[in-house]
């Protein structure tokens, strides 16, 4: 299913994705396409997003047999919650760009396996459900997220343990400003650069 650039779709009701064990489907929206909630079923289900994207929520990997995708390079706006795998095995959100709004949670589940890969935009969470089990990874470049409450403990945690990883030779980090936490990541050279300017502070007050 494709939504055109200057198309509208909106769906009065739920849409799921590759609904059936070996069915493969894809939804590209370039245009508008608005629905109640969106399962990523139990197939082959991807979800590429380039223009503008709303829905109550957003369930990847909704059953042990799906294979989920999302790549976003748009806007996308859930009015909920955002699973990035219920159950599924195999589950992947692409956030190369845009923005990703989350008025709800985004909630990494016990049973499911998923993976994050923050390569560019910005995504945006009224809360964080971390998993501490490894079954989640989160893999950041140059896009950044944030999310309302102090998670620094978690990330930095899920960073200390390979979980959270920059993309090449960048670092990944996570800091909190008193509203919300964010996750990015520094280069090397900006590493070392940043401990040399803390380290000749120091050394001033000395």
């Amino acid at each position: 299913m494709i939504v055109a650039s200057a198309g509208t779709l909106n769906i009065v009701g739920n849409l799921l994705i590759a609904n059936d064990v070996g069915m493969t489907e894809d939804v590209i929206n370039n245009g508008q396409l608005t629905s109640t909630t969106i399962y990523m079923q139990a197939g082959i289900g991807s979800l590429v997003n380039s223009g503008t994207f709303t829905s109550g929520g957003l369930l990847l990997g909704n059953t042990a047999s799906s294979t989920s995708t999302v790549s976003n390079t748009g806007d996308m706006n859930i009015n909920g919650w955002l699973y990035l795998s219920v159950v599924g095995q195999d589950s992947v959100f692409n956030m190369n760009g845009g923005n990703l709004d989350v008025t709800g949670k985004f909630e990494m589940p016990n049973d499911g396996v998923g993976h994050l890969n923050l390569h560019g935009g910005v995504i945006t969470n009224a809360e964080l459900g971390l998993n501490g089990n490894c079954d989640y990874t989160i893999e950041v470049d140059n896009g950044v997220m944030y999310t309302a409450g102090d998670h620094t403990n978690a990330l930095d945690w899920m960073i200390s343990v390979g979980l959270i990883t920059g993309e090449g030779s960048k670092t990944p980090y996570s800091s909190y400003d008193e509203s919300y936490t964010k996750l990015a990541a520094i280069s090397e050279p900006a590493t070392f650069g940043l401990l040399a300017i803390l380290s000749l502070a120091f050394l001033r007050k000395k």
